[in-house]
This record gives C-alpha cells, sequence and structure tokens, in this order.
C-alpha cells in the first residue's frame, strides 16, 4: 500500500517515456504519488540530456519537476570524476547537454583529442555521434595512457518505434578497435540508488526500471543484493538473445504492494 512506500525510483525510457512520449497512465501515476504525499526521483542511465534539459522535457510533457526529481548517469558521472580525477583534463565523446552538465559542474572538459594533459577518456550514450568522434576516441584510447570511463553499459535505449544503440554498444564497437573497455559508472552500479536513498530519507521505496538483457559480460542484473527495503522485483536477468517486453506502470500508486 501506498503508506508503505514513499519514494518511487524510476528510470524515464521505457518506464514513463518512449522517445519524446509519455507511456500511457504514467502521468497520472506521478500526479498520484504527489497527491498521496510521496516523491519520485528519475534514476536514469541516459545522459544526452543535463537535468536542465530534462526538467524543460518534462515541462512541455505537461509535467513539473525540479533538480530533487532527478538523479541521472551524468550527475553520479561528475561525482566519480571529482572523487577520482579533479582538476584534470578529461576527454569526453557525448551529447552536447551533457558536455554543457560537465562543465557547468567544473568538469575540465575537452573534445578535441590533441589537446595536452588529457589524462580520461569519458563515453556516454550520444544521440549526435559522429565517426570523428568514434576515430578521436579511438586515437586517444590506443596512442595515450589515460583512464577509461563510460556513463553506463546499457546496450539500447528503447524509444518510440523499438530501440537504438546506447553507451554500451558504442563502447562494444570501440573495443573492436582498441582491445579496451572502460569501467561503468551508472546502473547497474549501485551508486546512483545509495544516493537517492541519501537525498530522499524514507524508510521503504518502489524501484521501477526498464530492465534490458544484455549488458557487457552478461550482467544486467541491477544491484538487488544492495537494495534490500521494499525492491519491486528480485531476479535476476541475463541476455538470451531476446529483449523482454516492457511491464506497464500500476495504475495509481497505491496499487504498489
Amino acid at each position: 500500500m501506498l503508506e508503505n512506500k514513499k519514494l518511487f525510483l524510476l528510470d524515464i525510457d521505457g518506464t514513463i517515456c518512449k522517445g519524446n512520449q509519455l507511456v500511457e497512465g504514467s502521468a497520472a501515476f506521478l500526479k498520484d504519488i504527489k497527491a498521496n504525499g510521496g516523491q519520485f526521483v528519475f534514476i536514469t542511465n541516459n545522459a544526452t540530456k543535463s537535468i536542465d534539459d530534462y526538467i524543460r522535457f518534462f515541462q512541455v510533457l505537461g509535467i513539473h519537476t525540479d533538480y530533487t526529481n532527478f538523479l541521472t548517469a551524468s550527475y553520479v558521472t561528475i561525482d566519480y570524476l571529482k572523487k577520482n580525477h579533479a582538476g584534470e583534463l578529461i576527454y569526453v565523446l557525448g551529447t552536447r547537454s551533457f558536455i554543457r552538465e560537465l562543465k557547468k559542474n567544473k568538469i575540465h572538459v575537452t573534445s578535441d583529442c590533441e589537446d595536452e594533459g588529457i589524462t580520461c577518456v569519458v563515453v556516454s550514450y550520444d544521440n549526435q555521434l559522429t565517426y570523428e568522434k568514434l576515430s578521436d576516441t579511438c586515437k586517444l584510447l590506443s596512442t595515450k595512457n589515460v583512464d577509461y570511463l563510460a556513463t553506463n553499459p546499457d546496450y539500447v535505449c528503447p524509444i518510440e518505434f523499438g530501440f537504438v544503440p546506447d553507451c554500451g554498444s558504442i563502447c562494444e564497437m570501440l573495443a573492436h578497435a582498441v582491445k579496451r573497455m572502460p569501467y561503468f559508472i551508472g546502473k547497474p552500479q549501485p551508486e546512483m540508488v545509495e544516493l537517492a536513498l541519501q537525498r530522499n530519507h524514507y524508510r521503504n521505496y518502489y524501484l521501477g526500471l526498464h530492465i534490458l538483457s544484455g549488458r557487457p559480460h552478461g550482467t544486467s542484473g541491477y544491484f538487488l543484493h544492495k537494495c534490500r527495503r521494499g525492491l519491486h522485483t528480485n531476479q535476476r536477468y541475463r541476455w538470451n538473445g531476446k529483449i523482454p517486453s516492457p511491464q506497464p506502470l500500476p495504475a495509481k500508486a497505491e496499487d504498489v504492494g
């Protein structure tokens, strides 16, 4: 019942939205959470948009949000870079919005692979990807002694007509050329849920994720042993050659057991 679930940690792609469209019933579901004194936080691996851009995106869809409603892969990437590469120059393969988000948070960023002093390469889901970006990233990873990070391991991202390649697919493609795989920062690493729980002091929560099989190394279980308080699912999934169908959200928040 709702009184036992006040915090709702929700994916965006395939759960609340498909591309630029809301999943049927999601707007009413979010409104019902707020009406019953709860809070929803989007924990998304999709770093193509900054939090400012996500707020504008949902405003167009008729859903009011603010910074407290988002914990994105870009956020945890910034947190990781500040802890492990403070003050260093970071080469980024990502969207313009992602790069703005990094710069806004005082991360020293370049998109020029020829810049001196690059210590780390960050790859993100990039729906503005060009072959030049791929070539420059390969050059850095092949010729320089740099760390290699990626925002998330997802192979595909759900959109209106089906799926498109996500960050994990980009990294797999790069690996064929550079013989390296990155350290993945976003889900299924547990930091996103842990940070959400630190920011929102609710005892029980509902975790609603679009679970896709086929992450690198066959692992796509969502850190379930780390999330003991009110998980919606307790299964692990491995790639079997099929994309599972998304499960609908409950019609109302109180339908969550």
